[in-house]
């Protein structure tokens, strides 16, 4: 038995269990999927960079970073989804999404910070 095998059975347990507790039962097949996710890529990272100090902190860590990635692009896709429907091209509504935000955030600065084009032109 090879030592990821034997990292794999010992920890693998109990990084369901605490996903599980973090992000709630109802995500219990994120938290299998993140694990298995996480494992594969400890094979590919530590073949290169070598295995961590911790590599159960390693490994935890890891899968809690990518079950947020999901879940982050899970609520960004069900924010948009209306604005999908109505646009034929994803790019398109992420654009309009950033426009938007950008005009909140210049209609929220005092006046003294808006760029003001006080050129008159050729005269």
């Amino acid at each position: 038995m090879e030592p990821s095998d034997h990292l794999f059975r010992r920890e693998a347990g109990r990084m369901v269990a605490t996903l599980t507790r973090v992000f709630g039962v109802h995500n219990l097949a994120l938290a299998e999927d993140v694990v298995q996710d996480a494992f594969c890529r400890a094979l590919e990272v530590w073949k290169f960079r070598g295995v961590p100090e911790n590599p159960s902190a390693w490994l935890i860590a890891t899968a809690k970073n990518r079950a947020l990635d999901i879940l982050r692009r899970q609520r960004t896709a069900r924010t948009f989804a209306p604005e999908l429907g109505r646009a034929g091209n994803f790019a398109d509504v992420v654009k309009h999404a950033v426009l938007v935000r950008m005009l909140v955030h210049l209609r929220q600065k005092p006046a003294p910070f808006r760029v003001i084009d006080t050129h008159a032109g050729a005269g």
